[in-house]
């Protein structure tokens, strides 16, 4: 997909930006031994499922002029949009758990040892907690899901959260950025935009979109 390469040149110009400059780079010698640190730790996590939120994004807010232009004048939201486009397309579909204790759940009794399933795109697609979640309503989280924030599992939750759940985060906002200050995208009609979900969630087709310099 155009927006995966597009992706992936905004992520090595962040963090070439986010690190060159600093002087304190911690137990680091210095910021090329930084860098170095940071891409591995990326590659760790799998870059596809990086690239499939921000493909995800692009794709969602290509025909949103209102949206976008709400981004670039608004960084809160710019964070609703960006947790909106995580809510609607997790990458991970699921994964799996194994009960350490037996216990019952809502009436539900899970013996200890027992192999478990969660299912993250369905659990973000809950109507009871999202009304209308098949809608892109970045408005959602300063409105009737202003609290549900901690309630979106698409990089999971509590003690068993992706480790890397925050810097996911800063670096998707700061490629967001980026891409929202330098370009504006379009994806041209007529192509299968449908979604796959194994490994990652992105589209099953190989979508073009068209980036203009701003």
């Amino acid at each position: 997909c155009a927006c995966v390469c597009m992706c992936a040149c905004v992520l090595v110009c962040v963090l070439n930006s986010r690190i060159t400059g600093h002087t304190d780079f911690g137990e680091f010698r210095d910021s090329e031994e930084a860098a170095r640190h940071v891409l591995a730790f990326i590659s760790a996590l799998i870059p596809k499922a990086f690239g499939s939120l921000l493909t995800s994004f692009c794709l969602e807010t290509a025909s949103r002029e209102d949206v976008l232009k709400r981004c670039r004048e608004d960084d809160q939201y710019l964070d609703d949009t960006l947790l909106e486009v995580s809510r609607m397309w997790p990458p991970f579909l699921g994964s799996r758990r194994v009960s350490k204790v037996s216990h019952t759940v809502q009436g539900l009794f899970i013996p200890e040892n027992m192999p478990l399933v969660y299912m993250t795109h369905t659990a973000n697609h809950d109507e009871s907690v999202f009304p209308r979640p098949g809608e892109f309503s970045p408005d959602r989280w300063a409105n009737e899901n202003s609290g549900d924030r901690d309630r979106v599992f698409t990089l999971g939750s509590g003690g068993r959260q992706c480790v890397g759940k925050v810097m996911v985060n800063i670096l998707f906002k700061e490629c967001a950025r980026a891409l929202l200050t330098n370009w504006r995208w379009e994806v041209p009609d007529g192509q299968d935009l449908s979604y796959k979900w194994l490994p990652v969630s992105r589209p099953k087709a190989d979508v073009v979109a068209i980036f203009h310099e701003r």
